[in-house]
């Protein structure tokens, strides 16, 4: 999701602002912050330079991909994105959210399902149907509560960008990656598509269910690179500040007629400002970059590497335990933009869902290095 402090949806409510906290911390074992020349730039163009070798070399504690991906983009920024949710103040939720219920539900739509909620949006519950809508920036729709279903029982991952139209088996049926993408496609863009400006929605992966249904994972993409689109871990809490990487939260799923059975939209989709930038890191350095700063002793192998648009967010701390009013400062704080960087990021997926997958990221302006794993993980 886009932020800490953000709007929720539960089950046993129909909707319930919280603020999150969890037990996940990143462990920096075995990082070497110390500065060396591989954090000199390049020119964005050189983004990729000397990409076979680097696939061959032996770096001795790190083990790279077969094959890396180039992202296709002419030019990087330093982006500062917002939500238009938390600036925009003349939003009739009710409306939009009654005209977006109709169409996702259809005839089996009623109007006396609908309620508002203190947070501002619009909830639809009749019995086994839910959905939730804050206009662009968070909307949620569920048939038969199959999302409840399909929350931890992913079976298989398949990455678009690799590419591979393979086909997809649900309910005994072989369903091409392509027709689950086109539809699902197709369908959040006609929805979300007149919200996002100069963001693009972009199928990311395919997620595979046991019980039988595909979910599409979607990224936003700027100009030709992607806004990271899964939930870091890293999770660092003290009494003035609470830190984390921050995602977007998009997704899809159809079953094997490829009738679309729930989705999910939370996500930056307002372009604050975009800094051109001139050089960055090249992966060549980055790649040096995390062998010299993590442990000699230590061994990774990772199963991508890839350029991501990435936000490291350091946050006001913020008790709302046993009843405790938000601060009046909230609403001013959440109008603040994010930055996002470009970050080379060098993931293990350590379970099949993505869900958990850990990351060792490299800032392509500062050369600064995050293990951003699951508690436990970091130091393999």
């Amino acid at each position: 999701m886009c932020r800490t402090i953000r709007n929720i949806i539960t089950y046993s409510v129909a909707v319930t602002v919280i603020f999150i906290s969890c037990s996940c911390t990143s462990q920096n074992n075995g990082v070497n912050t110390q500065n060396t020349d591989t954090t000199s730039k390049k020119a964005v163009s050189q983004a990729y330079d000397n990409l076979d070798s680097l696939l061959v070399k032996d770096y001795g504690n790190i083990v790279l991909p077969e094959k890396i991906t180039k992202s296709d983009f002419e030019n990087l920024y330093k982006l500062s994105l917002n939500n238009s949710k938390d600036v925009d103040t003349d939003i009739d939720y009710e409306k939009e959210g009654k005209e977006f219920f109709k169409s996702f539900f259809s005839d089996k739509y009623k109007d006396e399902c609908c309620k508002s909620e203190q947070s501002g949006g619009l909830s639809y519950n009749n019995d086994s149907q839910y959905a939730f809508y804050q206009r662009q920036a968070q909307a949620y729709m569920d048939f038969d509560n199959s999302i409840l279903l399909s929350a931890d029982n992913t079976i298989e991952t398949i990455k678009l960008r690799n590419k591979n139209d393979t086909n997809v088996v649900l309910d005994g049926k072989k369903i091409s990656q392509s027709d689950i993408t086109d539809k699902t496609n197709k369908y959040m863009t006609d929805c979300f598509n007149k919200y996002c400006g100069d963001l693009k929605l972009i199928p990311y992966d395919i997620q595979v269910t046991d019980n039988n249904l595909a979910t599409v994972i979607f990224a936003m993409n700027y100009k030709g690179l992607n806004i990271d689109a899964y939930k870091g871990n890293l999770f660092e809490e003290n009494s003035d500040s609470t830190t984390f990487y921050s995602s977007t939260d998009i997704s899809c799923t159809v079953n094997s007629d490829l009738d679309i059975t729930n989705l999910f939209y939370s996500t930056y989709d307002k372009v604050d400002s975009a800094e051109k930038l001139d050089e960055i890191i090249p992966l060549e350095n980055a790649v040096q970059l995390v062998s010299d700063g993590l442990s000699e002793y230590s061994h990774y192998e990772f199963d991508d590497v890839l350029l991501l648009y990435s936000s490291k967010v350091t946050q006001p701390f913020i008790d709302v335990t046993d009843g405790k009013e938000e601060p009046e400062w909230l609403d001013d704080y959440l109008k603040k933009p994010i930055e996002f960087t470009p970050t080379w990021c060098f993931i293990c997926d350590d379970e099949k869902s993505g869900l958990s997958r850990w990351i060792v990221r490299v800032d392509a302006i500062t050369g600064e290095i995050t293990i951003d794993a699951p508690e436990g993980k970091a130091g393999v």
